[in-house]
């Protein structure tokens, strides 16, 4: 697994530069937003499968390993702070409230402060970080590392929109970019590093732990960051379904084969 976890933050980092370097020039191109809806809307039913039909078996099997019971709850409740992290990060810190447009007045509208963005992006990335360096298994890490890759590319995307919609300078936006590409390899090495420390029945609970966690972050991404946020728009909502069911059907083929 050492190896997998090197040729995973290799990957990872590099899917995160690249996706940099693209973003960068299709956030300025006046089809941006209809890009980034359309792929979030795929990434949406990636993240509900990666949660519901990966993540969540795989800390169940965890527990019960360790426990011998089918019926605890611990599962359900690290799952629910992994999503409560996400809410706190994603709508309490990285939002604040300003007047919206003449068109709606009166309104009162949100809009991302650029700098929380990023730390709430990061947060994120740390978690399922740490889950996929202290994963155990080929199969496990490899349909772990599938989800992380997408959700960076659309993080990625998602980042440099908004940041190029507040009009930062380059040199802000590149260090902004730089700390959230970085967060997931530092998760990784985290996780690996736990792992090494700590053997047996500890480092099952830790794995199982992370696996709960990141599942609730990747069930609020899908469902609150994405899936709701895309149907709220009029344009393409038969495509957008389309996309999240394909995005679903595509966690759950590949881990039902893994």
């Amino acid at each position: 697994m050492i190896i997998f976890r090197v040729i995973a933050v290799l990957t990872v980092l590099g899917a995160g530069f690249i996706s940099a370097v693209l973003s960068s020039k299709i956030a300025i191109s006046k089809t941006s937003d209809r890009i980034f809806s359309l792929g979030n809307a795929f990434a949406g039913g990636i993240f509900l499968g990666t949660g519901l039909v990966h993540m969540l078996p795989v800390a169940h099997d965890g527990f019960r390993e360790l426990t011998g019971s089918h019926n605890l709850p611990w599962i359900s409740i690290l799952a629910a702070l992994g999503f409560f992290i996400a809410l706190f990060f994603r709508r309490v810190l990285a939002y604040e409230k300003k007047a919206l447009s003449d068109s709606v007045k009166g309104g009162i509208g949100r809009r991302f402060s650029p700098h929380m963005l990023a730390i709430s992006f990061s947060a994120h990335s740390i978690i399922i970080g740490i889950a996929l360096g202290t994963e155990n298994t080929l199969k496990k890490g490899l349909a772990l590392l599938i989800a992380i890759l997408v959700y960076k590319i659309s993080a990625v995307f998602a980042l440099e929109v908004n940041l190029h919609r507040f009009g930062l300078s380059k040199s802000k936006l590149k260090k902004l970019n730089a700390t959230f590409l970085y967060m997931t390899p530092l998760g990784i090495i985290m996780g690996s590093t736990l792992t090494t420390l700590l053997t047996g029945r500890a480092e099952q609970l830790i794995t199982t732990t992370f696996d709960a966690l990141a599942a609730g972050t990747f069930l609020y991404i899908a469902l609150i960051d994405i899936i709701e946020e895309e149907f709220i728009k009029v344009t393409d909502k038969w495509f957008k379904f389309i996309l999240v069911v394909f995005g679903f059907a595509t966690m759950a083929a590949i881990t039902v084969r893994l």
